[in-house]
């Protein structure tokens, strides 16, 4: 399936945004076999996290979404990148027209490793602090006062497995692979992360 998910808060105009559709030489597909469209409109009910999550919810492994710009899914280059790389891991590619960005492409997945290891050094950075913390969290641990933070792991799930080939077969949707698991959406994106990340 091929989207396009647009953001009516940064649409300049009526004439320049269809120009960019349909004169850009970066766009790989006709807009005719465009079948969803997503817009998130300033006067939607939908927040901007929940129109994320419907995306995710209803895009699969193998579908397109493209996008004027990636500041479409954040002001900040930083977090957009950051929902890319989520969306990438699900096998989604996306399309950014202005940027000229393709997720699928050998620049596209270069960025995204860059991404992966600016959050390896704030992981380590973190790390340090919390070293330097041990002493008090010893002593809390020894007090029964420290639990720590509950790490999840898809191998904690015996039935991830098949639910997720049945995800990915669109026998199931993401809402129904969360409810059997037992766990929220936002636990599961990072289940599924870890998963096809091992799969690489």
């Amino acid at each position: 399936m091929i989207a396009i998910f647009e953001n009516n808060n940064v649409l300049i105009n009526a004439d320049y945004d269809q120009a960019i559709f349909t004169t850009n030489d970066f766009l790989p597909v006709n807009l005719e076999s465009v079948s969803k469209y997503y817009i998130l409109d300033e006067k939607s009910e939908v927040s901007f996290e929940n129109k994320i999550t419907l995306m995710k919810n209803e895009l699969h492994s193998g579908d397109t979404l493209i996008t004027k710009t990636l500041l479409n899914f954040s002001s900040s280059l930083y977090k957009a990148l950051h929902i890319v790389a989520d969306f990438s891991a699900l096998k989604i590619r996306i399309i950014a027209l202005i940027e000229r960005f393709d997720s699928f492409s050998e620049n596209g997945k270069s960025l995204i490793k860059s991404l992966a290891i600016m959050d390896a050094f704030q992981a380590n950075s973190t790390s340090e602090q919390t070293y330097k913390r041990m002493p008090g969290i010893e002593k809390a641990k020894k007090e029964g006062k420290y639990k720590g933070k509950k790490s999840y792991s898809y191998k904690d799930y015996p039935l991830f497995t098949r639910l997720y080939k049945e995800y990915t077969s669109r026998i199931i949707n993401k809402e129904e692979f969360a409810k059997r698991l037992g766990i929220s959406r936002p636990t599961l994106d990072k289940l599924i992360f870890e998963y096809s990340k091992e799969r690489r």
